[in-house]
């Protein structure tokens, strides 16, 4: 007996401490014979032991929740990869087609080969799972006739149960081109944020660089409640996916463009600016001043310690900010060293930032030549690296942001919320 089907508020632990026992772990062990592009490098016949043993267990977890379509795509998916060896990357694109978003409140699993991004390292495409409910805040009401989403494809979830990839480290989001395929993606047709995660670690990582770089302030962000905070970072992911569809290029018309590394950086940078600088001057807008801390310091204090940061978009983003907000003095360097954050100077300067990126980059209808620009621009802030890198990390942000990475994993396995 797995669980009751149809849940509202609550899940089964009973369902949790099933998928936990006897998945999870053979999961976990599975990720250790993969390196990253998922191919199996170590004990081939165990891995194979290890993929049929699963085979019954993803059925039944699959078959509890009623997604017998992915049950099939997941059987043929590792029937294909087994027919061209395990020590071949894995292409789960019937998986990733069966794949289909849950109503609010209820539960949603996934299995197979999966990019974690900002998860643990090595950051690959491993094989992963995950059980979550769906879970949309209300609030999203209040705000909907001033922002309407036209595709609103972005899901706020509570991650239950998961790998190692997904309960350590962290990622908080699931989309379609983060999964294994032969094919390229060519739309986003979900988008899961898992915002129960949020809370740890920006209070466990991103606060403390915080107050060590711009001081003991009254910040607003940290005395949100776990509730509140899921709520707020739901807002800010709603807004932020909102402005993916509106500009001069909209995410739906150009994903093929913006899933390049220089373009997607500013198309990320840009929304989240956006973000910014509608809360403030928009009226009756939720957790407005703590989605604008969100914005700043996980930009510019988290995403730029990623053990990946050469290779994340995420990271190359709040390292340009950074330099963008320090050349535009919204952040003053004072002469002792220290730097002062002024959050409406930031506002100012980030809607600078965005207009400037729409006017000399997006404006452009040549796609090489947006692309090109897109570059050109990005390269102005974030020096060239070494090979297999995107950049180097700019010496200005090394001596301004002089903090010691924190290389210790947070684990998820026990949330409030």
């Amino acid at each position: 007996m797995l669980a009751t089907q149809n849940y509202s508020q609550e899940v089964s632990s009973n369902f949790i401490d099933f998928i936990n026992k006897n998945l999870v772990t053979k999961i976990d062990e599975f990720r250790q014979l993969q390196d990253v592009t998922g191919c199996v490098i170590k004990d081939i016949e165990r891995a194979k032991s290890l993929l049929e043993q699963m085979r019954p267990i993803v059925g039944s977890i699959y078959s509890e929740l009623g997604f017998d379509e992915l049950q099939q795509a997941f059987e043929a998916d590792v029937d294909k990869w087994l027919a061209r060896g395990l020590e071949n990357p894995p292409s789960f694109d019937q998986s990733q087609t069966a794949y289909k978003p849950v109503a609010d409140k209820q539960q949603t699993f996934f299995i197979g080969p999966v990019l974690v991004t900002n998860g643990p390292a090595p950051v690959g495409r491993l094989m992963e799972c995950f059980l979550a409910q769906r879970v949309e805040p209300e609030i999203f009401l209040q705000i909907a006739d001033k922002f309407p989403h036209p595709k609103k494809s972005l899901q706020s979830a509570r991650i239950l149960s998961g790998s190692a990839g997904f309960m350590t480290g962290n990622c908080l989001v699931f989309f379609p081109e983060n999964i294994a395929t032969d094919e390229k993606v060519i739309a986003q047709d979900f988008a899961i944020f898992f915002l129960n995660k949020f809370q740890r670690i920006y209070l466990s990582e991103t606060m403390p660089r915080v107050r060590q770089i711009f001081g003991e302030r009254d910040w607003a962000s940290p005395k949100l409640s776990a509730t509140d905070c899921y709520d707020a970072a739901g807002m800010w992911g709603y807004l932020h996916e909102y402005f993916h569809f509106q500009g001069p290029r909209p995410l739906d018309k150009n994903l093929h463009l913006k899933l390049k590394w220089y373009s997607g950086l500013l198309e990320e940078l840009k929304c989240d600016c956006l973000t910014a600088y509608a809360s403030y001057h928009t009226e009756g807008v939720p957790f407005a001043l703590e989605m604008i801390e969100f914005v700043l310091f996980e930009r510019m204090l988290r995403y730029t310690f990623q053990p990946d940061i050469t290779k994340n978009f995420d990271g190359g983003s709040g390292l340009l900010l950074f330099q963008w907000l320090v050349d535009d003095e919204a952040i003053k360097i004072q002469a002792d060293g220290s730097l002062q954050l002024n959050l409406e100077s930031c506002v100012a300067s980030m809607y600078h930032l965005v207009t400037t990126i729409e006017s000399e980059i997006e404006s452009t209808e040549d796609d090489e030549e947006y692309l090109k620009r897109a570059k050109a621009f990005v390269r102005k802030f974030l020096p060239k690296g070494e090979k297999g890198q995107y950049f180097s990390i700019p010496e200005r942000f090394k001596q301004l942001i002089n903090i010691a990475p924190n290389r210790e994993l947070l684990s998820f396995e026990n949330l409030p919320y």
